[in-house]
């Protein structure tokens, strides 16, 4: 099954946005890029009706396998096109001191309230992204593409990143990422020029 990048307009800006409003951290500091010139897309299957493709809430147009498939082979390319990037994933729902965050396999960046998993761009492997997706307690998915190189020695010991470290992810973040139809499939914003 092929899966071809379905422009959404208005609605899908509206739906990313109503999404982004559920979290705080990363998700509330990417609110006002949305304001900015944008575009948003769904990796759909070929043949999808401009109306269905509208219904965000509603799954069954693609098996979640393929929607991970295609979220690494795109993060993939990203990151070989800009190895000096990061992909973040903000797992919203859940405490730092959650016992299966710490159990985690993803590498993490902690604040006080908030919990993400990330990937270096230089380092990217798929199994990384599947990985990072797997660990996500919280049942929305939201994530970015994001320009700003996160640098290990940045990072304290106890993970505890400072406002500057988010604040810096947003403000390079290229593409926002948010689970969709039944959390089967995503709506992708990306920032208008990349």
């Amino acid at each position: 099954m092929e899966l071809i990048e379905k422009p959404l307009g208005a609605k899908g800006i509206g739906y990313v946005k109503s999404c982004l409003r559920k979290g705080k951290g990363l998700s509330s500091l990417l609110l006002p890029s949305l304001s900015s010139r944008g575009q948003t897309f769904a990796p759909l299957p070929e043949g999808t009706e401009q109306g269905r493709a509208e219904e965000f809430e509603v799954g069954g147009l693609l098996p979640r396998r393929k929607m991970k498939e295609w979220v690494s082979s795109h993060l993939g390319r990203l990151c070989r096109d800009r190895p000096e990037s990061s992909i973040l994933f903000q797992d919203l729902w859940v405490a730092p001191s959650d016992p299966a965050v710490l159990a985690a396999k993803s590498r993490k960046i902690l604040t006080e309230s908030e919990v993400y998993y990330f990937i270096q761009g230089e380092n990217f492997h798929s199994r990384l992204v599947e990985t990072a997706i797997d660990d996500l307690i919280s049942y929305l998915l939201v994530g970015v593409f994001t320009h700003f190189q996160i640098n290990l020695t940045e990072i304290p010991r106890d993970r505890a990143a400072t406002g500057a470290l988010i604040t810096s992810l947003a403000q390079e973040t290229r593409e926002i990422f948010v689970g969709a139809y039944d959390q089967e499939g995503l709506v992708v914003w990306r920032r208008a020029g990349d």
